[in-house]
């Protein structure tokens, strides 16, 4: 985790991120996107990793590294409910904040950069908040990396957060990871009317269908066409977390 322009005092109760270099490998596949009449199109949709997906695995391997580093640091999370279980909060919501600006910044910088290489006539350098960047293949992959940083920080500091939340994490995201299974369907009939539904109540939003195939089955979900967002299905059951709460 870089320490540029970073306030590096020491608050209460945080658990301050390192830099992870390990990543999960994942396959590209082309898959098709059905629009409203029922047309396919081939499209490359996100990476999907089946490991990744199945049950929250990846995440607990990340808590309890944090876990582990944070009780050898003597970091223990306060008191569920008292004032300095807030504040080490409050906190550690700062840390998330930081590396999620500096991945925002890191994104921001590699787009100008990219579209600034690709076009002869504009300027060599780039200037942002100050600081003067060449436009150089070796700064697009020095800022390109910032962004995998990034999202490995923002992994830490979030199992951070949930450390000194103090509740069952385990039981929790598990929970949350099968909701979500529940946003895919092998009903292509039913995805569509979900679709449809989402597009009479959201009036003028545009929606569509990818679908996945793994093996000998096909997945079906429905996606928000400006941010690619995957909208929960007709009949979606509300995940209730209320078991893992401790007091």
């Amino acid at each position: 985790m870089s320490s540029d322009n970073k306030d590096l005092s020491v608050g209460a109760g945080v658990v301050y991120g390192v830099d992870l270099a390990e990543g999960v490998d994942t396959s590209v596949t082309c898959n098709a996107v059905v629009t409203r009449d029922g047309v396919m199109s081939p499209v490359m949709v996100a990476p999907y990793g089946t490991d990744v997906l199945c049950s929250g695995e990846q995440a607990l391997s990340t808590f309890q590294d944090v876990k582990s580093f944070n009780e050898r640091w003597g970091k223990t999370p306060p008191t569920i409910c008292t004032p300095a279980y807030y504040e080490a909060l409050e906190n550690q919501i700062k840390r998330v904040e930081e590396e999620l600006n500096e991945t925002k910044r890191a994104l921001y910088i590699v787009k100008a950069l990219r579209k600034m290489n690709a076009n002869p006539d504009d300027e060599k350098e780039l200037w942002y908040q100050g600081i003067c960047i060449a436009v150089t293949e070796e700064n697009i992959r020095k800022w390109e990396q910032e962004i995998l940083d990034g999202g490995c920080d923002m992994d830490v500091v979030v199992s951070g957060f949930n450390i000194l939340a103090g509740h069952d994490y385990a039981g929790a995201i598990k929970a949350v990871c099968n909701e979500n299974h529940t946003k895919y369907t092998e009903d292509y009939e039913f995805a569509h009317k979900s679709m449809i539904a989402l597009e009479h109540t959201t009036q003028g939003e545009e929606f569509h269908i990818v679908s996945v195939v793994e093996g000998s089955k096909t997945y079906y979900s429905v996606h928000r066409v400006k941010d690619d967002k995957v909208c929960k299905l007709l009949n979606h059951p509300k995940v209730d977390l209320a078991p893992f709460m401790k007091s």
